[in-house]
């Protein structure tokens, strides 16, 4: 008697065998080593390097030379890929009709993640500021020896 998880698996993994191939009720271990032989599950990485452009010439420049590349992309990579700001204001890549093109973010829909990126530049500057000021004192009341 085999439970209801290794039944359902069993139907879920069939359409993975050849239609030759059969799945045997008795021997789930084997099923597992087939089905992982043939399973090629791909690990992404984060992304890390985020290019900025400041203007959108820049970013035309850089779209022309790597158009091929560019333009196999989803819109989603290209977007985590590429930060547009003009006049402090972001721009995101969009497709249109194959075509890649650069549209303005109202405010009401500024990601949280943009919030974030300025909350850390301000709690760094404040860190700073904090270690100026602490540095300041400690050297104030240094006394001569």
């Amino acid at each position: 008697m085999s439970c209801y998880f290794c039944k359902y698996e069993m139907k879920r993994l069939q359409p993975m065998l050849k239609s030759d191939e059969t799945i045997s009720a008795q021997s789930p271990s084997a099923l597992a080593m087939q089905t992982q032989k043939r399973a090629f599950i791909p690990v992404l990485r984060p992304i890390e390097e985020v290019t900025t452009f400041e203007s959108v010439d820049d970013f035309t420049n850089y779209y022309q030379q790597h158009k091929e590349e560019l333009d196999a992309l989803s819109t989603c990579k290209l977007n985590k890929l590429f930060k547009i700001i003009v006049d402090d204001e972001p721009l995101k890549i969009t497709k249109i009709k194959g075509e890649l093109t650069l549209r303005t973010i109202p405010k009401s829909r500024i990601t949280a993640l943009m919030k974030i990126e300025e909350l850390e530049e301000q709690q760094n500057e404040i860190i700073e500021k904090i270690n100026a000021i602490v540095n300041l004192i400690n050297q104030q009341l240094q006394l001569p020896q």
